[in-house]
């Protein structure tokens, strides 16, 4: 035969003995079969708390025993991303769990007062109720500051400035303030929180919070120009609130950087000035 057909013979290889691998997991299949057994437990412990609720009555628990519920619930939470992040090294559903037992905290401190465990005065109907929402503002910050800062979440830093401004406002509530000095002393408080920034955004320690300030506070001061805008009853005090307001979107327009801000500021100094010359004694002149 020819050099060329000897190429194209096939030579049939011997059969070589199959030896069995032990299959070794990946890093990621181990965290994926973590994450699998994880979500598996928190199914079952939803179906447990499902049953205890369906099957118990609510009704002939303490009020005490009520509360103490909720709170095991939160620490329940944090015990479960603790042992997923330190054991199961699951970063992001540690985090999950860590958020879920966040927001119970201000559940937790609203139950105390709905079910009247801080007297009559700190409930639900008392004549406390605003300082009550403060607590349940103000309290879950120093657990929002220090999960911001080991986490370095920018979700936690939200949280702690939500708080903040809401506690806030249930402080100027508790002062029965008429709706107009209510926004003007949230005004003030925006004004604070601008001078304040400014003082410290150059602070490396506190650089997390300094970044999310901006967004937060424009989210902040549209959401209080858009409820002044609509509720007021003086509307001499009204004009001084636009004026303010007007003064704030100037700052912001050096703060921020964004010159768009001086449309708004424009628009609000003008309707201001308006509803102060109509309203007052400069109407005569």
């Amino acid at each position: 035969p020819s050099v060329h057909e000897k190429a194209r013979q096939v030579h049939t290889p011997l059969p070589k003995k199959t030896t069995i691998v032990k299959k070794t997991r990946t890093p990621e299949e181990i965290r994926e079969r973590n994450i699998t057994w994880l979500l598996n437990i928190g199914v079952i412990f939803l179906l447990i708390g499902g049953l205890f609720v369906a099957t118990s009555n609510w009704e002939s628990m303490t009020s005490f025993m009520k509360s103490g519920s909720i709170a095991i619930v939160a620490l329940l939470f944090y015990g479960i991303a603790f042992l997923t992040k330190k054991v199961l090294k699951i970063e992001k559903t540690a985090f999950a769990f860590s958020v879920l037992g966040s927001l119970f905290l201000p559940i937790f401190i609203l139950s105390l007062g709905w079910f009247g465990l801080l007297g009559s005065y700190l409930s639900i109907t008392g004549e406390g109720r605003y300082l009550l929402g403060m607590l349940g503002s103000i309290l879950p910050v120093i657990v929002y500051y220090l999960f911001a800062k080991s986490l370095a979440s920018r979700l936690f830093v939200w949280f702690t400035f939500v708080s903040v401004s809401l506690g806030m406002a249930f402080l100027l509530a508790s002062f029965n303030l008429e709706i107009d000095f209510f926004y003007l002393g949230m005004m003030i408080f925006n004004a604070i929180t601008i001078i304040v920034y400014h003082q410290l955004k150059n602070k490396k320690s506190i650089q997390l919070f300094t970044k999310e300030f901006i967004p937060f506070v424009q989210v902040n001061l549209v959401l209080s120009t858009l409820f002044m805008l609509f509720l007021f009853d003086n509307k001499v005090v009204y004009s001084f609130n636009l004026l303010l307001t007007a003064i704030i979107y100037l700052s912001m327009m050096y703060v921020s950087g964004r010159k768009e801000y001086h449309f708004i500021f424009s628009i609000m100094i003008v309707y201001g000035a308006y509803q102060l010359i109509e309203h007052s004694f400069l109407d005569y002149f």
